[in-house]
């Protein structure tokens, strides 16, 4: 999060970890003043999909931006399952395996 004139706080995990903030899509939604829904190719979260949207006072105009990162869907679920041979197994004998690509 950030406000239209000063860098904001990044919060991870319920700690702030960063107290001069800011990210290229906080800086579009703040120009923009628009919600952006998108994944960044470039910044902190480069390939992570995040949502930011702007907050607005009463006139509407924009006065700062929060953005949410979605940490979860970049789980690589290759290393989560490696630990888990068994079920890397039950996968590759399933009949249907690999997916049919249509």
């Amino acid at each position: 999060m950030r406000s239209k004139n000063k860098k904001g706080v990044r919060v991870e995990q319920g700690e702030v970890i960063d107290y001069e903030y800011t990210g290229p899509i906080l800086e579009r939604a703040l120009e923009e003043n628009r919600v952006i829904r998108t994944t960044p190719l470039i910044g902190r979260y480069a390939r992570i999909p995040v949502i930011v949207t702007p907050i607005r006072n009463r006139k509407g105009e924009v006065i700062a931006a929060l953005g949410v990162v979605d940490l979860i869907g970049t789980l690589d679920l290759g290393a989560v399952f490696a630990d888990f041979p068994r079920v890397l197994e039950q996968i590759r004998s399933h009949p249907r395996y690999p997916p049919d690509k249509k």
